[in-house]
């Protein structure tokens, strides 16, 4: 199987029309948090960035050593801080790796922190666009 092809199944893993930010997971949050909404999710949003480029990082490392420990680990801390906050697709395309990280099938190194990246991108853009709106 080609790296194209590898790449190309963990892109097939996320529907088309899944959005970057699935903003009903977030509305409990807003209603427990009234007025200091605006102030939770700017917190929530710079740990995110903060944490996220610190994980793409180290996914970057691992990746080029071919650690599969450390990019296993990276992937899973960010599908779970990415799934808190409703980031689906980025946390769908971790859990991806990280399974075929687990079942010994992962030959993805060269192109996982570029797709990584991307994908959490565009979900620190789309929860900034949310935090925005409040």
């Amino acid at each position: 199987m080609s790296q194209e092809t590898l790449d190309e199944d963990f892109a097939s893993l996320i529907p088309a029309d899944t959005p970057a930010l699935d903003e009903s997971h977030l509305e409990i949050l807003i209603e427990a948090s009234g007025d200091a909404a605006k102030d939770l999710f700017e917190d929530l949003l710079g740990t995110f960035k903060e944490d996220g480029k610190a994980l793409t990082e180290t996914l970057q490392e691992a990746c080029q050593k071919e650690d599969a420990t450390t990019c296993r680990k990276s992937l899973h801390t960010l599908a779970g801080s990415s799934a808190n906050i409703g980031c689906q697709r980025l946390a769908k395309l971790c859990r991806a790796m990280e399974t075929a990280i687990d079942d010994g099938t992962f030959k993805s190194y060269s192109s996982c922190p570029s797709l990584v990246d991307a994908e959490f991108q565009t979900a620190a853009g789309a929860l900034q666009a949310f935090v925005d709106k409040l």
